[in-house]
């Protein structure tokens, strides 16, 4: 997807490239005219060769629920950091009046008479100590918010890995967080809250753009890489669905139409979670909505693993993606699951073509050449991210990138007390929070309290 280069400073250990929330008011890059996609490839090149090379972080799994209920951790105030944020003021980026418009009106800040309101604006901009990284440059309000979030996700943690039986002393590891880049703002982005230092991209690289980005030729991407997410989950889903969350449409006609009610662009933001009681309806709503992804994700891994080598999750050396013949055993052990399926999603499974007979020989055979056809729909070969039509999987070619973002590995690394702890501040999700445009996996920001108006073109 249209990615956006990694933050500009310096203390941003290991930020990340920052993707924009299209179809919104809040848009981003998405669509741009390509001089700025231009821009932001070159920046996205340049970050990669400079600071990409870490272990990845984990593939997330589906989680579930204490057997106590909802942990206190989850549903108590959190009080405001006592950790003071470090001045991170930034330059570059404002082009024209809008930009100043948005501060001046849009942002419910009170830039100094004299000054240009965008500079002064970039000039506030701090970076914190968040989920066991530092962050890119940010509005001082957005890092108190990451801040608390990262409190409440921490002790949610702690609290997990107590009730395993594993108590943490001192601070928790890099393993444990499971994070390792949390971007901010950087001169390359052109509109939505990227711009204007009040969103952030978590461990960009593993938690891809799925799909519903801007623009007629992402559009095309999505029809082309929809039958993948569904042909993973038929296959290797929890069995709470036929299809996958992630495209839109239904699947058949008439009678026989299988519908998709939890797909991700349809899920309801809860009322306000300012009170304990309204944090327990959005631990269980987004319990949810990140299970159902997760669930996929893990859906996705296991789809390629019929065809391709599984990559090795703990190096950012990638795993060569050669194909081979799916095993006969488990073509043979997936043959009761797909005689089960309705005719319908037997016909969605194997692109209009069903094996006849439908033993585990022509399982075998049929699926192959769709699982290496969907590995390059969903970008597993690509280098062209941040161009118009990129893929979801899409890099710009550096080998650390590619141990990071690969079809492979699924399309989720983030762990739920994470993404809770950051909606409990109020923030969108980006995978399901930005209505029509839902998917970007890695992105929050805080367009809900503070909406960018859309930029002229």
């Amino acid at each position: 997807p249209l990615a956006g280069p990694a933050s500009a400073s310096p203390l941003a250990a290991g930020a990340a490239p920052a993707t924009a929330s299209p179809l919104t008011a809040d848009a981003g890059l998405a669509g741009s005219p390509s001089p700025f996609a231009a821009a932001v490839g070159r920046a996205l090149a340049d970050h990669a060769t400079a600071s990409l090379a870490r272990v990845p972080s984990t593939p997330a799994a589906p989680v579930t629920q204490p057997a106590g209920g909802v942990p206190a951790s989850a549903t108590q105030d959190v009080a405001n950091p006592a950790a003071q944020p470090t001045r991170s003021a930034q330059t570059g980026g404002s082009q024209d009046e809008w930009y100043d418009d948005v501060v001046r009106n849009h942002l419910g800040l009170t830039p100094p008479e004299g000054v240009d309101p965008y500079d002064w604006l970039t000039g506030t901009f701090v970076t914190v100590q968040v989920f066991g990284v530092t962050s890119g440059p940010v509005l001082p309000r957005f890092a108190t918010k990451l801040q608390r979030a990262s409190a409440r996700a921490e002790q949610m943690i702690r609290d997990r890995l107590t009730a395993a039986g594993t108590t943490v002393a001192g601070a928790l590891t890099r393993e444990q967080w499971n994070v390792g880049s949390v971007s901010g703002w950087d001169a390359g982005r052109r509109r939505g809250s990227h711009a204007f230092g009040q969103a952030t991209d978590i461990d960009y690289f593993e938690n891809p753009y799925v799909a519903h980005e801007a623009g007629t030729a992402e559009q095309a991407v999505d029809a082309q890489t929809g039958p993948g997410y569904d042909r993973a989950v038929m296959l290797f889903g929890d069995g709470t669905r036929v299809l996958s969350v992630v495209p839109n449409d239904a699947v058949g006609t008439g009678a026989d139409r299988i519908q998709r009610p939890d797909r991700i662009t349809n899920t309801p933001r809860p009322a306000a979670a300012n009170d304990a009681a309204g944090r327990e309806r959005l631990y269980a709503q987004t319990m949810t909505t990140y299970n159902n992804l997760a669930s996929d994700s893990s859906a996705m891994q296991r789809y390629f693993a019929l065809v391709y080598p599984p990559p090795d999750l703990t190096s950012s050396t990638p795993t060569a993606a050669t194909p081979h013949d799916i095993d006969a055993a488990a073509a043979q052990a997936l043959l009761p699951r797909i005689q089960a399926l309705p005719p319908v999603a037997q016909q969605r499974l194997f692109d209009g073509h069903v094996p006849d007979p439908l033993d585990a020989a022509g399982v075998a055979t049929a699926l192959r050449p769709l699982i290496e056809r969907d590995y390059e729909r969903m970008g597993g070969t690509a280098t062209n991210a941040g161009t118009a039509g990129d893929r979801p999987f899409a890099t710009r070619g550096a080998a650390a990138q590619r141990a990071q973002r690969d079809p492979r590995r699924g399309f989720m690394t983030l762990p739920f007390e994470v993404v809770f702890s950051l909606r409990a501040e109020g923030l969108r999700w980006g995978a399901c929070d930005l209505g029509g445009a839902s998917g970007d996996i890695q992105h929050f920001d805080d367009g809900a309290a503070h909406v960018i108006p859309q930029r002229p073109a």
